[in-house]
């Protein structure tokens, strides 16, 4: 069975484990992988879990819509220099290798349940200690220099000021709704340029990429691929929308983790919500179906609602 020759057959084979059987009994071989691979569901590139490793497979360029995804030519090199310096932040590569255009990595497992599931289930003083330790890494990754790859996003200011011109286009042909375009465009465009202190950021700290025991405690990141260098609150962004979902108290724990000194309450609130809605990855339409309860009909009280401005900020 041969290999996905266009982006319709990958979507189709990602989880499907005889596709890619061929390919991974040869990087088997060539690393020494014991044990039967299990197909991960989540994520856009295909990945496999081994017994105490993980194989993760990077599509040639041509697999990659045009319309729907940044240049990934560089994903295999941006991920294999960033898993080389953070250390215990993240997975350690085992090995690497090329075969017909496929680069693969052979990853260290991180065992866990996805942070934000784990926290659902412990009580706010567990869940603020796991929030306060999430903070720790992220601070963590944030101060370690960032390595010479080709990052998909090598100017975070004129990254900003590209979204900023386009969002109300791009989210239009999103199917945004309408009456919160003209909000969108107005509220962005006094999002801060000029990182204070630029950080490497993961960019991606939603579903299932902070893995944490029973407990809360992390036991690591995953998936740098679309990591960048720019303001330590694109990544407070994702924390705030994905695993802390309105819980201000919660939010704090995690700032008081990382040790920020940056501004707090609605200053900040406000500010997250503005990386947010110029996140790559974060449609309008798809943010505003799971806002927080409550009648918010503006942006400013959305932000308020959505990062849970509390008064321990």
């Amino acid at each position: 069975m041969s290999l996905p020759s266009d982006p319709d057959a990958l979507d189709a084979a990602r989880g499907e484990l005889a596709v890619w059987t061929p390919m991974l009994d040869h990087i088997a071989s060539r690393h020494g992988l014991r044990g039967a691979p299990r197909p991960v569901a989540d994520g856009t590139l295909p990945v496999f879990a081994y017994p105490d490793c993980v194989v993760k497979l990077y599509a040639p360029d041509r697999l990659w819509r045009a319309d729907g995804a940044l240049d990934r030519s560089a994903d295999f090199e941006v991920e294999r220099g960033l898993l080389g310096c953070v250390g215990s932040a993240g997975p350690a590569v085992l090995g690497d290798g090329e075969r017909d255009g496929w680069f693969h990595l052979v990853q260290t497992r991180v065992e866990g349940r996805p942070l934000e599931q784990v926290v659902e289930g412990l009580a706010p003083g567990a869940r603020h200690a796991a929030l306060r330790g999430l903070g720790r890494a992220v601070r963590a990754l944030h101060d370690t220099p960032p390595p010479a790859v080709p990052f998909a996003v090598p100017d975070f200011d004129a990254f900003l000021d590209s979204q900023v011109r386009d969002v109300v286009a791009i989210e239009e042909a999103r199917g945004a709704p309408r009456e919160w375009l003209d909000r969108v465009d107005a509220f962005v465009r006094s999002v801060p340029r000029g990182a204070r202190r630029p950080a490497l950021l993961h960019t991606e700290l939603g579903p299932g990429h902070a893995l944490a025991a029973p407990d809360g405690s992390l036991r690591g990141l995953i998936d740098f691929v679309d990591a960048m260098v720019g303001v330590p609150e694109y990544d407070f962004a994702a924390v705030a929308f994905f695993i802390t979902r309105g819980d201000g108290d919660a939010l704090g724990a995690f700032l008081d983790g990382y040790a920020w000194d940056g501004p707090r309450g609605v200053a900040l609130a406000r500010s997250l919500l503005r990386y947010l809605l110029l996140h790559r990855f974060a449609p309008l339409r798809w943010l505003l179906a799971r806002r927080p309860p409550g009648n918010a009909r503006d942006l400013e009280s959305l932000a308020e609602r959505w990062m849970g401005v509390a008064p321990g900020w």
